[in-house]
């Protein structure tokens, strides 16, 4: 028996169809997807089904309904899972049986045989889907942008954060809510990187080479190989007092490392500091040494080209605030000043931020990104579906910026070059 798919453009089908091959190659996985093609199930219909453990179930679910694959339907407490694509069931029933797969192909007008395993094993790009960017208050800003459509990475997610780029082009960022790190690549798509990750926030190079880990929830900085291995803890107090839930983090190019303190994943009884800071941190200090701490609600960070101006996010008090630091890494005395001020139509203040090589400023607020110049002059905003929360900048010439934003990932293609994340030789 064999199956014909939808009509899609030749190498586009091949593409997809592969896609779908590498997912269900996973043998835990395979079993989910013939489980659920008698009909939709709940998690732990599923469990019982498959004989997997609650947590496997749960992350390959996870996985499959990101893929595009399954879809999630909720009732009160109850929520099942089905099978989306009927091309999906034939493809499952084609690998179980090893059957092959009749792709017709409107191009060449022609029928093309697939057996599983070829597919199995073709190289793939992901199909990255585009949609047409937008932009408020424009003042200057869309001059900026190469490209007239930012690209959909992945989506599905709860609440992503933290964005950060590899070594080898790939994305790394964080689920915050539904405690994952997760991987996106164009040759591998969407992969699991960590898991229990205390609710991770904030992420960069540190001075060691590994990544640094803002937790919000573990109420430390700690971090990890570059390949996700070997967790550590590398601060948790100030002057013997617990943090109150670290939230974003970068680096200088002398390795000093600077982080903001709020008290997002922290209860209020449970509190140990009751100012909200930012500090800076070398790895063998006893302590960090406090910076600032009249902040409301500290947030995003970042440096300046030249890493002589500091600015820092106050979410609550819906501004972006500047100092001057010194080649020690001190704040100037007095040199505090408000670089911007947010007017939203909603709530949403400003969250994550990057800093491009002529020293423009993007800000991920309500609405968009919104852009400055190093003058404070405002360009306008890169409007964006969902609340953003920080932004990451990637690409092989550093001239693209990654963007999170509530269940969704994206990218988008400027005409600049970013401040990369400085990391150690």
């Amino acid at each position: 028996m064999s199956t014909s798919t939808k009509h899609l453009p030749d190498d586009t089908m091949i593409t997809q169809m592969a896609q779908i091959f590498q997912i269900m190659g996973d043998e835990s996985r395979l079993k989910i997807l013939r489980t659920l093609m008698g009909g939709p199930l709940t998690v732990n219909e599923i469990v019982a089904s498959t004989g997997q453990s609650q947590a496997n179930v749960s992350k390959h679910l996870s996985l499959l309904t990101r893929s595009g694959m399954l879809a999630r339907r909720k009732q009160g407490t109850r929520v099942w899972y089905s099978i989306k694509d009927p091309m999906v069931i034939a493809l499952c029933d084609a690998v179980c049986q090893n059957r092959p797969i009749a792709i017709d192909t409107p191009k060449t007008n022609s029928i093309e045989t697939f057996k599983p395993n070829q597919l199995l094993k073709a190289e793939t790009q992901m199909i990255i889907r585009q949609e047409p960017l937008t932009f408020l208050r424009d003042q200057g800003v869309s001059s900026l942008l190469s490209e007239p459509n930012r690209e959909l990475l992945a989506d599905g997610f709860v609440f992503t954060e933290g964005p950060l780029e590899l070594a080898d082009g790939s994305l790394i960022f964080q689920d915050l809510k539904s405690d994952r790190t997760w991987k996106w690549s164009e040759a591998n798509g969407l992969q699991l990187f960590r898991e229990k990750t205390n609710a991770a926030n904030g992420q960069t190079w540190g001075p060691d080479g590994r990544i640094w880990i803002c937790e919000q929830n573990g109420r430390r900085l700690s971090s990890t190989r570059p390949d996700g291995s070997d967790l550590r803890t590398e601060l948790e107090l100030w002057e013997g007092a617990r943090l109150n839930s670290p939230n974003d983090i970068i680096t200088r190019t002398d390795g000093l490392i600077l982080f903001t303190d709020p008290p997002y994943g922290v209860d209020p009884e449970n509190r140990q500091l009751h100012f909200q800071g930012i500090y800076s941190y070398r790895p063998g200090w006893a302590n960090p040494k406090l910076l600032i701490d009249d902040f409301e609600r500290p947030n995003g960070l970042a440096l300046s080209p030249d890493e002589k101006t500091l600015y820092v996010c106050d979410t609550f008090r819906y501004h972006l605030r500047a100092f001057e630091m010194t080649k020690s890494g001190e704040i100037q005395s007095g040199s505090g000043r408000i670089f911007a001020k947010f007017d939203t139509d909603g709530p949403g203040g400003p969250d994550g931020m990057k800093v491009d090589t002529d020293g423009r400023v993007y800000v991920a607020v309500l609405g968009g990104i919104w852009v400055y110049e190093p003058t404070g002059q405002f360009l306008g905003i890169i409007a964006t579906p969902k609340r953003p929360s920080n932004l990451a900048w990637c690409g092989p010439n550093g001239s693209s910026l990654c963007v999170t934003a509530v269940d969704q990932v994206f990218r988008f293609h400027l005409n600049v070059q970013g401040v990369m994340p400085w990391k150690s030789a």
